[in-house]
């Protein structure tokens, strides 16, 4: 097993953007392999960051707010997923929104 040294001096807020239904194992482990890295308190991925009666939107809008880094995983049905997006999944508009928002 490779070991990788752990950033300290680097102090990106990270947030891991999945589609729980399609890419939640692969972005459970590449959420372990992130904090390994760069350490767990500038990682944010909901289901290891959001404390249970938090106001989950709330939560996110803040983090992606506030990220220096979006990783968008995303699964092989991410192109129909914007079909989706007009009816209501904000999971999918956010990210759009941020990727739209911040390219070069």
């Amino acid at each position: 097993m490779t070991t990788h040294k752990r950033v300290s001096f680097c102090k990106l807020r990270i947030f891991i953007s999945y589609w729980r239904e399609e890419t939640a194992p692969y972005a459970g482990r590449i959420y372990d392999s992130v904090i390994r890295r760069f350490g767990q308190e500038g990682v944010f991925m909901d289901i290891d960051t959001i404390h249970p009666g938090s106001d989950f939107t709330e939560m996110i809008a803040s983090a992606l707010d506030s990220c220096d880094v979006l990783l968008a995983i995303i699964g092989p049905t991410w192109e129909t997923r914007t079909v989706a997006m007009a009816r209501g999944d904000w999971t999918t508009r956010r990210t759009l929104s941020e990727w739209n928002c911040r390219q070069p």
